[in-house]
């Protein structure tokens, strides 16, 4: 399998970086370090996360930072769908 980063997850994972690296650079880059690696085992260990809250998706949790990695496995695929902060609302 391959890890697909879908274009909202991309831009969700610049916008957390950015606005952390207005107060702190090097923790941005950090946190982003750790929320990509929280997910490089997923195409060894696609099942690895828990069922979504949506249908159809998993959910990867961020060690250490309230993050969270939801993705799909589609086909040969794992697409990371987004990337949210678990204060967030959910969608239904």
């Amino acid at each position: 399998m391959r890890l697909v980063w879908l274009q909202r997850a991309v831009s969700d994972l610049e916008t957390i970086s950015n606005e952390i690296a207005r107060e702190n650079p090097a923790a941005a880059n950090a946190v982003e370090l750790r929320i990509i690696a929280s997910i490089d085992h997923l195409p060894q260990f696609p099942q690895a996360g828990r069922a979504g809250r949506v249908k159809d998706t998993r959910e990867v949790a961020v060690v250490d930072y309230p993050y969270m990695v939801v993705y799909r496995i589609k086909g040969d695929d794992v697409q990371v769908l987004t990337v949210r902060h678990t204060s967030r609302q959910w969608p239904e």
